[in-house]
């Protein structure tokens, strides 16, 4: 009994087998090809260090490029080369540090021209009184004009402080800040990335081969994939440079494991199709045709619910996530066109040998014995819905419990916590935070203007002390440190029209908590300048903090229009698919708990077990989003099946005879989609582990329990109410009947 198929599927299937099927393969490899040699990678379109993040007309960016203009020195430094000596260092290094600073302001250095200055700071209680130690650890500001790319910001200070910090006693730890980790995030990356596709092309292969039993199958698949992946990858990095949109470097390791599993996935549906269609039709042209006619409409269907699904991230408040999703949904479809006619072409090329060494044989038809909710059903009709029941409240309870994790969820940008302890930025960051507080590698910047406001020293003096007296604050540098008969433009601009302050954190200035107390200081900041006697005066933010803030605010009014608009398409989805409006409504609460648990349980594993201080915004917004996705596919998948078989037969024995099928497939594909997701372990990040951790265990739990089991049975316990408003007449009971599906049976899948 064969899936029917449309006029169009098999009007695809006739084009894509026909004799022009050569010309589709090598027109897609010379594509590639091409790809690969006059496009650019996504590396290329990386640029700043904070602007990838920024929001859309940030306030934050806005307040530094004026404080840039209205001061003579600016405030913010993403370059700082950190040297200390748990010893104390000795009175030569320190004048060193001061005269070095002193000769790259005044350009003394021809080699480094490109340094606009340099701002010594050293822990001396006397002057920095909030330092946690004295005389230990300096750090010196680096300066660029903001046109230098990140790349040569770091090189040029790596060069300088190799070159001219190597005095005996001069204790250098290293770089840190947002420039340097930016650099060296971008190398470990791109060094890893290699691993990454080895790691993942290897597993492709053996989970394929072992569930066809053959070397074939692997080989194309593994074909279709990378000729997928270096067409995506190429094109989207293409589009970015051409329309100035900045893709981030981090987004390749994702496009390599989304792409290839995606690719392997529909692959094993066109593959299994024709090896059912090879057992009973000898022609491998005709085989691949009507394989083809029948898998089409499904793998078109999913890669675009996959596609639409992560695109409802332009509808985000932030940049960087209305580039991120368009990015994996405009590769998903590109991944989607060459699968669909890249891989039925070989297919009606290679025919049985593509299934080499175990070929299809007539004598594999082989019926299958009905699955224990049929023989439950069949004995005990009661007992079956009662069963149907406590397998829901389990399921439900056991996702809510890993979905509790989320009440603990804490929100940061991580920079130096990103890296591994081994790096020198890392080491550097640790080495400053020990020596002052943990605010002095990203100090926040507030610019106070009103004009004339350098004149009421006193005010300004008062508004010093009440911000070094909010929480979080370790310390304050203002006008207050300025004598009032001197303007050198450091804080007080001379113009007359603006001061400014330094606010040094007491907590990691990335982290959650001292973007709470940023917060709370912007609250409080129109108060405390009416204490201060300035309540004409505006008062602006800028720093990395600032930006964090910022950046805060937009994941957050962005997950109302996000989740609206990804319901509403999964809904309709659902709908037009099902021709019901009763199970899209459930079904979309079982894709809701299946993004939670995943979600819940990696708050548990990173900020519980592993002690992080909180978790990348991103990985929380990308991991909902794709899992999302991917969840509404498996459920197109899972419920279209049963749907169409309880055409043949009463809706409950469908439940068995086509979901028992159908989530067998979709665990084979949730293995290689979680093993891929997996291997981003390899990438020496934390939020790369976040990510891989969240993707890998949220496609199990999916797969594994909520497509397998939660929603069979929530379709049996509701029954016939299920379809409202569609009514349908079911047939009766009859003898279970065996439905040849298009993915690989549990036969293959085993071996045996």
């Amino acid at each position: 009994m064969h899936r029917r198929a449309s006029g169009i599927s098999q009007w695809i299937a006739r084009a894509l087998t026909s004799p022009a099927r050569y010309f589709i393969v090598v027109f897609w490899i010379g594509i590639a090809v091409a790809a690969s040699i006059y496009l650019p990678g996504i590396g290329v379109t990386e640029s700043g260090p904070i602007g990838v993040l920024a929001p859309d007309n940030s306030q934050a960016v806005k307040v530094e490029k004026e404080s840039y203009q209205l001061f003579a020195v600016p405030a913010t430094s993403r370059t700082i080369i950190v040297q200390r000596d748990p010893q104390g260092l000795s009175s030569a290094a320190q004048q060193r540090v001061l005269n070095r600073a002193l000769k790259l302001t005044q350009h003394q250095y021809p080699d480094y021209s490109k340094i606009a200055g340099a701002l010594p700071v050293l822990n001396d209680k006397s002057l920095v009184p909030f330092a946690h130690e004295s005389s230990t650890t300096a750090l010196t500001y680096l300066f660029f004009d903001p046109s230098v790319d990140i790349y040569d910001r770091y090189l040029m200070a790596q060069s300088f402080e190799q070159t001219q910090i190597n005095q005996p006693g001069d204790s250098l730890v290293g770089m840190t800040g947002v420039v340097p980790v930016r650099a060296q995030q971008g190398d470990m990356i791109s060094n890893a990335l290699e691993w990454v596709e080895i790691v993942t092309v290897a597993l492709t292969a053996i989970v394929v081969g072992i569930a066809f039993r053959s070397i074939g199958a692997p080989l194309v698949t593994l074909l279709a994939a990378g000729t997928a992946y270096i067409i995506s990858e190429r094109v989207v990095a293409f589009i970015g440079v051409r329309y100035d949109i900045v893709i981030p470097v981090e987004l390749q390791p994702l496009l390599v494991v989304l792409v290839l599993a995606i690719c392997t996935d529909y692959s094993v549906f066109f593959l299994s199709g024709t090896r059912n269609e090879l057992k009973q039709e000898p022609d491998r042209v005709k085989a691949a045709r009507a394989a083809t006619s029948a898998v089409v409409p499904l793998v078109a269907v999913a890669g675009l619910t996959v596609a639409a699904g992560a695109t409802c991230l332009i509808f985000a408040k932030l940049q960087f996530l209305r580039v991120l999703g368009p990015t994996l949904g405009g590769a998903v479809l590109l991944s989607l066109l060459v699968v669909m006619t890249f891989v039925p072409a070989l297919l009606s090329i290679g025919g049985r040998l593509v299934f080499w060494p175990h070929m299809p044989k007539e004598s594999e038809l082989v019926a299958t014995r009905p699955g224990w909710r049929e023989r439950l059903r069949r004995s005990h009709p009661r007992l079956s819905r009662a069963t149907s029941g406590a397998i829901i409240v389990i399921c439900v309870l056991l996702l809510l419990a890993a979905a509790s994790g989320l009440r603990k969820v804490a929100v940061g940008m991580p920079v130096t916590e990103d890296m591994p302890n081994s790096s020198s930025t890392h080491q550097a960051a640790v080495a400053a935070e020990q020596g002052f507080v943990p605010g002095i590698i990203s100090p926040t910047e507030i610019v106070v203007q009103q004009p004339g406001i350098t004149d009421h020293h006193a005010e300004l003096s008062r508004l010093e002390t009440l911000i070094s007296q909010q929480p979080g604050v370790a310390g304050v540098v203002g006008p207050r440190e300025q004598p009032t008969n001197l303007k050198f433009g450091i804080v007080l601009s001379k113009s007359g029209s603006a001061a400014r302050y330094v606010v040094i954190l007491s907590d990691d200035p990335y982290g959650a908590k001292a973007i709470h107390h940023t917060m709370a200081l912007e609250s409080h900041m129109p108060d405390l300048l009416r204490q201060a006697g300035l309540p004409q005066a505006q008062a602006g933010f800028a720093g990395d903090t600032a930006i964090a803030v910022e950046i805060r605010d937009a994941v957050v009014a962005s997950i109302l229009p996000v989740a609206v608009a990804t319901a509403i398409l999964d809904l309709v989805l659902l709908s037009l698919l099902l021709r019901s409006l009763i199970a899209p409504l459930y079904l979309l609460i079982t894709s809701a708990l299946a993004v939670s648990a995943p979600l819940g349980l990696t708050i548990y594993l990173f900020q519980g077990y592993a002690g992080h201080a909180y978790v990348d915004f991103y990985v929380l917004v990308a991991v909902a989003v794709l899992l999302f996705s991917l969840g509404s596919d498996y459920n197109l998948f899972v419920v279209g099946r049963i749907w169409e078989q309880a055409g043949e037969e009463p809706l409950l024995q469908a439940v068995d005879t086509a979901g028992s099928q159908a989530s067998h497939a979709i665990r084979i594909a949730a293995i290689t989609l979680a093993l891929s997701f997996a291997t981003l372990v390899i990438v020496p990040l934390v939020s790369f582990r976040e990510f891989a951790f969240a993707m890998a265990v949220g496609v199990i739990i999916d797969s594994f329990v909520v497509r397998s089991y939660l929603v069979p049975a929530l379709i049996s316990f509701v029954g016939k109410v299920s379809l409202w408003p569609r009514h349908q007449k079911f047939p009766q009971r009859r003898g279970r009947s065996r439905v040849p599906p298009p993915e690989v049976s549990s036969r293959e899948a085993t071996g045996g």
